[in-house]
Order: C-alpha cells, then structure tokens, then sequence
C-alpha cells in the first residue's frame, strides 16, 4: 500500500534536484532561505492541505484518525529519521480501522508537515532536517494516494491541471489539491515545478475544464497573470475557467480579477463546487 523504500529519486521529483544537490543546499543555506521555507510551510503548504477538508461529504461520518499531538511529535520524527518502515505500520493500521485516506492526509500527514516547520522555528530542526522531513512526506504521501485502490465514482466529467505558479519551489500541496479533486470525481493531473512553456504545452495538446494555480508570493503576482493569459491563447477549451488560490488570495480575493482568472476559494468544497458551477455555466451559455 504504501513504498516502505525511500528512494532519492523521490527528492528529485519533489524538489527538482538530487538528494545530494538538496542537503548541499541545505547545509549552506543563507538564513533568509531556511526563513523561507518555515514560512512556506507555515503560510502556504498547510493552508492548501486544509482547502481538501470536506471535499466530500460521505467521510463526515466515516471513522477519522484520532491523533494527538505526541502521535505527531513521533510521526514528524519518523519522517526526520527517513522512518518509512514505521511510519507505513501507522497509517496501513488506520488505514485497516476503518479510517478514510481524506482523514490520514487531512489529520496526520498536514499536521506533521506543520509541526516540521513549527519545529524549524522553535529551532529544534535545521534546515537539512526539515527538507528531509518533507522529502520523506511527499514520498509517503504518493504512496498513502496510489495505493487508493477503489477509484472515486465519476460524478463529473471534468478535467483540471494542478500546478505551482511561477517561482514557486515545493510541490506538497499541489500534490495534495490533484489527489482531493480526483477524489471528488475528476480527472485531475498535476505538474509541479513545471515552466510556462511545459504548462502550455500541456493544455494546447488536452481538453482541460480547469486550470489551477497556487501562490504564496505577493511578488510574483505579475508572472502568474503573464502565465495566466500564455494558457488561455494555448488552451484547446476556449471557455476554459482558471482558478488560482493560495495565501495571497486568501488574504486578497480581489486579487484574483488582477492576474486574470476566474475564481478562488477558502476550502476544497468550496474549490470543487466553484468549479462545477462555472463550468456547467459556461456550457449553458455558449
């Protein structure tokens, strides 16, 4: 069910290097990059994990994972030490009781991504230590996702292309957005750290509903609305909807008329639903 085997393969994919490019990095960090990044996970990785809570309303009554803050103290720990072995035994034993894959990604793997970066700040973990932590995450959270055997039941033909806006440099919580829409019924593909060229490549060669991005840069607003306007001249859906999200737009919605796009939302029902509604619309009226 889940890759008990941490393959720094893995980090290349997630970080867009080799792992031994990352810790090099990492160990010589400036101060005002390991800054960055605890903000990142602060302000940005968590509250896009948090827009997947009740993207569907059947787990409401489904068992959830009742862990307390030591279960995430141990779990952040597992994920320092590259624990995969162990850490697979928790959630394949949750997993076994009943507890949903929304309630593993949403009350165990978000809050250890938290406690890495609260961890950062509380100078208990250095910089090598929490881009390990999510480095080994990101690997258990691909295999908690693939080893989702049972397929969501289609309730909505649409498709939607996930990726991190320009200058962005973590891939977590675009990964946990693709896994919440195809949850919910979609087709969901997702490209990290992919440039504008390979984002409007991707869209000029499929019919994609839905393009969303993320952004927790105010700064960068300028190249999210060039990227934004370089999709809707590609895309092969003239009616195409954009949806952009992110700590930037949680503070500023109206932002989102600023970069081009079409809407945002606080949270994953919200995300999904917005969606459908603008699709469906667009549809009905031309």
């Amino acid at each position: 069910m889940v890759n008990q085997a941490f393959a720094p393969a893995e980090c290349i994919e997630a970080f867009g290097a080799s792992s031994r490019e990352l810790l090099t990095v990492a160990r010589g960090a400036p101060i005002n990059r390991s800054a960055a990044l605890a903000r990142m996970i602060e302000t940005d990785v968590i509250p896009r994990l948090m827009l997947a809570r009740g993207a569907d309303d059947a787990t409401a009554a489904a068992t959830v994972f009742d862990v307390d803050a030591e279960g995430i103290q141990e779990f952040a720990a597992m994920m320092v030490a590259l624990d995969l072995r162990k850490a697979h035994m928790v959630v394949s034993r949750a997993l076994d009781a009943g507890v949903t894959v929304e309630s593993v990604l949403l009350d165990l793997l978000a809050p250890t991504a938290q406690r890495l970066g609260q961890m950062w700040v509380d100078d208990d973990l250095t910089f090598t230590d929490v881009t390990v932590g999510l480095c080994t995450l990101q690997n258990l959270l691909r295999g908690v996702t693939a080893g989702d055997a049972a397929e969501p039941k289609r309730v909505f033909d649409g498709r939607i292309l996930v990726a991190a806006a320009p200058g962005e440099q973590h891939t977590f919580g675009v990964l946990m957005l693709e896994t919440m829409f195809r949850r919910a019924g979609w087709e969901a593909v997702g490209m990290p750290l992919c440039d504008l060229d390979e984002i409007r490549a991707a869209v000029s060669r499929q019919m994609f509903s839905v393009v969303g991005f993320s952004l927790s840069q105010e700064s960068a607003l300028g190249e999210l609305a060039t990227l934004i306007g370089a999709v809707r001249a590609a895309s092969m859906n003239r009616k195409i909807v954009v949806m952009v999200g992110g700590r930037v737009f949680n503070d500023a919605p109206d932002l989102v008329r600023q970069v081009g796009a079409d809407l945002t939302a606080q949270d994953g029902r919200g995300a999904v639903i917005a969606s459908e509604n603008l699709v469906c619309s667009r549809v009905r009226t031309h």
